[in-house]
């Protein structure tokens, strides 16, 4: 036998081995345990450069006041916008600058622009 072959021939003797010695409960308890799901990581749904979200907040911060609309509640991407914020339309001017984001409303939580899906209320992008 080669010098490769004997190592090689020794980990899967010795991985057989840890695998048949494992007790019963524990491959039952194994076979058993709910499978856990990470959380899922929300991410943006549209993809814009760092010089279009520039062009955003340029044309779209000065027009509102800096208060938070949400009323404090914690708003992230994928979040449901309550009822009692106002959506703004996406100015021509901005939308034919950034085309991805024409179809979307918007509102102003502070400093961050959220950018929102207006049929179902859902934040698809934070532009800060």
């Amino acid at each position: 036998m080669s010098r490769l072959t004997i190592p090689l021939v020794a980990v899967a003797s010795a991985a057989l081995a840890f695998i048949i010695a494992a007790p019963p409960q524990a491959v039952a308890q194994a076979e058993r345990a709910p499978q856990e799901r990470a959380p899922a990581i929300t991410t943006s749904k549209i993809n814009i450069t760092a010089e279009q979200r520039h062009t955003i907040k340029e044309n779209l911060l000065p027009k509102q006041s800096s208060g938070s609309a949400s009323g404090g509640s914690q708003l992230e991407v994928g979040a449901t916008v309550p009822a009692n914020v106002e959506l703004q339309r996406v100015p021509d001017l901005v939308a034919g600058k950034v085309p991805q984001i024409r179809s979307y409303s918007y509102f102003i939580d502070g400093s961050r622009i959220m950018l929102v899906d207006t049929t179902e209320r859902k934040i698809v992008e934070i532009v800060d």
